[in-house]
């Protein structure tokens, strides 16, 4: 473009992001491994992981991970931000005994979109009876 005396200038962009879908959550797993598990007997920690989370028009910036009973909003832990981390522990719970507990993950991206995606949740079975077996053979 130039001016009326003459003088012209450029400019130049490196673009722009356009991004209007949220980031995509593979699977969240019950447990501290790639493996899903149903089952739990510790009552102080709970653990979770999740892969298989992209987004790709402005990448994935961090995860934040939460738990609470299963089917009740109005029982989960305030998010933890764990980075880019694809799995965390919870520590000094007291959880109950037959309750399900479920892992719920929150991904942000590049321009702050969200995607929410929860386990399908862990039962807290207590301390295995250790002598039960025994006791019903005598």
């Amino acid at each position: 473009a130039c001016n009326l005396a003459g003088r012209c200038s450029s400019v130049t962009s490196d673009g722009i992001t356009f991004d209007s879908s949220g980031p995509q959550i593979g699977t969240v797993l019950d447990g501290p491994s790639a493996l899903d598990i149903d089952y739990q007997t510790n009552t102080t920690t709970l653990c979770g992981s999740w892969q298989n989370i992209s987004d790709a028009e402005s990448n994935i910036v961090y995860n934040e991970v939460a738990f609470g009973v299963c089917g009740d909003s109005a029982e989960i832990s305030q998010f933890v931000n764990v980075g880019l981390d694809q799995h965390f522990c919870f520590h000094n719970l007291s959880l109950k005994l037959r309750h399900a507990y479920c892992i719920t993950l929150r991904a942000t991206n590049g321009v702050g979109l969200q995607q929410v995606q929860s386990s399908d949740g862990v039962m807290i079975s207590g301390p295995p009876l250790m002598h039960e077996a025994s006791l019903l053979q005598s």
